[in-house]
């Protein structure tokens, strides 16, 4: 084993009591464990606040959306779909969807709410969110929200009248009973005050219209495809049919998220850079307590650049041992938050009842390696303290 290796090892485990160069290293570890992870559960919250509330707005709308420009019906969307769908299988899953507002009535209770008739023909993730029933979009079945079912009184297995708005004159159709087959809680008022969901067909016969609908709902398995689809929509499509994706239609959320992001960063940022600094002073006392060593080591004739790898190899240590400690807090804290949801927050607020996590390899290997890198480039600015050590003068202590 190399030398200074050896005794860079020995300054941090070493079996000596009252042994001062160890407690400062422990407790530079130490401070650099908890830097390391305060600042990934900090990028591990904010990706999974980002991802749970992308993954809510996909679900109900889809990656990307296709309308008429000036928000009309339309009746070519299933040529549509057809060329989608022979261009992109396997990559992409096309709805077809239509609203249209009514009241819905329970007993003595009237709400305002927008019907929302989906075609699924691919298995739509309404079981992500139902906290009752089952997601049976099939003859006169809807599915409705728990803050709707409350203030109707009604729960899986009631009926409910509703009665479409479009239409002074009540004419055929206008008023039918419906069966609650389905609750479900999304987090988001946007969807959860005010609409339900039925079958487009049984909304088509309620409205009176054939093939018709509101617009496309594109939801992209992976990610990865969404330029390229853009790309054909771009070439393709044409007027007076548009697309808009889920972040366009959200934007001011995104933007939310996105000036929330900078100050949090910053302010674990700067825990993190405390913990640099801890390691600068404890490596600084180091050097003064061991002059008399340093002295003696000189004496006999060893390097000064030897000696200096001695407190390189000791940050290399001490950031590798911090930096480990600290990704395993991280996940540890990230993995039992995910299972066990302990710590939570206001829905109402954030659109999701707990602190969300999402562990992502690349922000581990990335704070890893810089926290392991700025750890031993910090330790060259003490190290100056060497060359003004005197043999003569180290071999006195």
């Amino acid at each position: 084993m190399n030398l200074s290796y050896r005794i860079a090892f020995q300054y941090i485990f070493s079996n000596y009591k009252n042994n001062f160069t160890k407690t400062a290293s422990l407790l530079s570890i130490v401070g650099l464990s908890f830097g390391v992870s305060s600042l990934l559960i900090t990028f591990f919250i904010l990706n999974g606040f980002e991802n749970v509330i992308s993954e809510k707005i996909t679900n109900f709308d889809g990656h990307i959306q296709i309308k008429h420009f000036f928000n009309k019906p339309f009746n070519n969307g299933q040529i549509i779909a057809d060329s989608l769908d022979i261009m992109f299988k396997d990559r992409i899953l096309i709805d077809s969807f239509k609203s249209e507002p009514a009241i819905i009535r329970s007993k003595n209770i009237n709400d305002g709410i927008i019907i929302v008739g989906l075609d699924r023909k691919n298995s739509f993730p309404f079981n992500d969110f139902l906290t009752k029933g089952k997601s049976d979009l099939i003859n006169k079945n809807i599915i409705i929200s728990h803050s709707l079912a409350k203030a109707l009184e009604v729960t899986v297995g009631s009926n409910v009248v509703i009665m479409n708005t479009s239409s002074i004159q009540f004419k055929k159709n206008k008023i039918e009973k419906f069966f609650v087959t389905g609750i479900f809680n999304s987090g988001l008022s946007e969807y959860d005050e005010s609409i339900v969901f039925i079958n487009i067909n049984q909304l088509l016969r309620f409205v009176n219209e054939t093939n018709t609908i509101d617009g496309l709902n594109l939801r992209i398995k992976n990610s990865k495809d969404i330029d390229e689809i853009t790309q054909y929509l771009d070439s393709n499509l044409l007027y007076p049919l548009n697309y808009i994706t889920w972040k366009d239609k959200n934007s001011s959320l995104y933007k939310w998220i996105k000036i929330q992001k900078l100050p949090i960063l910053l302010i674990f940022g700067i825990i993190a850079f405390v913990s640099l600094v801890n390691i600068i002073s404890g490596t600084s006392m180091t050097i003064i307590d061991k002059a008399g060593q340093i002295g003696l080591l000189l004496s006999m004739g060893m390097r000064k650049n030897s000696i200096k790898k001695i407190f390189i190899y000791h940050g290399l240590i001490i950031g590798t041992i911090g930096t480990l400690m600290g990704v395993l807090l991280a996940v540890i804290f990230g993995t039992l938050q995910n299972k066990f949801k302990f710590l939570s927050i206001s829905e109402s607020v954030y659109f999701m009842d707990y602190l969300p996590i999402y562990i992502d390899i690349k922000y581990i290997f990335f704070i890893s390696v810089a926290s392991i890198l700025f750890s031993t480039i910090s330790i060259l600015w003490p190290l100056k303290e060497i060359s003004k050590i005197n043999p003569s003068e180290g071999i006195k202590y």
